[in-house]
């Protein structure tokens, strides 16, 4: 079965060096996967180069969409930008990127309790606000980030219940049932829009250092960028971070965080399940029940 996030093609680390060293002037020493997400896989080059390469066809415009936007980006920590940028290479039928490795641990890795969330949630919100403050992607029409993750929630749901305890599954079913889509037309700003705890990375001193891959910025509420830290940290920490923003959701706005920060949890359930990644489902079970049991029982 081939899956949205199924690559068209594989490329190995030997492959890759030959597509580099006949594409730039690097002299490679090293090529190094590193991981893959739904759009690009990513490559560590002599332990100095993160690449970016599109997985899909499709996504070659994504990714220059992603380095424009990046060159915009005015946030108080660190953020890729693109160095190098191959539009056309020879013997490689996709463009290609790389920005320099940026070192960080990212605060899926970790748990709550090992963060200094005050600090953290200042540091966030601030960042968050100075994102938000500037209107650098295309404005669009007003709706609601949970209506996407809306066309297959039961196959979601029904794949997820194999993981997760009867009380749990029941408040997860009973949410997607009572959630009621809204327009949010007045808080239409620049997001990342995939801010997971798997974005966010933090130093040696666990401070907020960096956030990572922007290939999915776009127009929306923007409390959509608070989702991914509510699943992780909770109502306390996104209590915090909503302060340090300076804006406090209204009601409809804090049950769309809820809404979509379960859903993400839903979602890397549904992803190792039918990609057999038992990785991915961990993660998933643990954030979903974190959350769930700490702030919605």
């Amino acid at each position: 079965m081939k899956f949205p996030w199924t690559p068209d093609y594989e490329i190995s680390s030997e492959q890759l060096r030959y597509v580099l060293e006949y594409n730039t002037s690097l002299n490679i020493s090293d090529v190094r996967y590193l991981s893959e997400g739904w759009d690009f896989y990513t490559y560590l080059v002599n332990d100095v180069w993160v690449f970016r390469l599109p997985k899909r066809n499709q996504e070659a415009d994504t990714l220059n969409r992603e380095r424009q936007l990046l060159q915009k980006l005015d946030i108080p920590v660190r953020h890729p930008k693109f160095e190098i940028w191959v539009p056309k290479p020879t013997d490689f039928h996709l463009p290609f990127a790389a920005y320099r490795y940026i070192p960080g641990t990212p605060l899926s890795e970790l748990e709550p309790s090992e963060v200094d969330l005050t600090k953290l949630a200042k540091d966030l919100g601030e960042c968050l606000q100075r994102l938000h403050s500037s209107l650098i992607t295309k404005p669009r029409p007003s709706r609601d980030p949970v209506k996407p993750w809306m066309d297959d929630i039961d196959d979601v749901l029904a794949n997820c219940q194999k993981y997760l305890a009867s009380d749990v599954m029941d408040i997860c079913n009973r949410m997607v049932s009572e959630y009621e889509q809204q327009r949010f037309s007045d808080s239409m700003v620049s997001c990342h829009c995939d801010l997971g705890p798997e974005h966010i990375l933090v130093d040696e001193d666990r401070e907020l250092t960096a956030i990572i891959d922007w290939a999915d910025m776009g127009t929306a509420p923007r409390f959509t960028d608070f989702a991914g830290s509510w699943l992780w940290g909770g109502d306390h920490f996104f209590r915090d971070l909503c302060a340090a923003y300076g804006v406090q959701p209204q009601p409809t706005e804090r049950k769309m965080v809820r809404m979509l920060g379960v859903l993400l949890g839903l979602a890397a359930i549904d992803f190792g399940h039918l990609e057999k990644d038992q990785d991915a489902i961990d993660y998933g079970v643990h954030s979903v029940i974190r959350r769930v049991k700490q702030d919605l029982m």
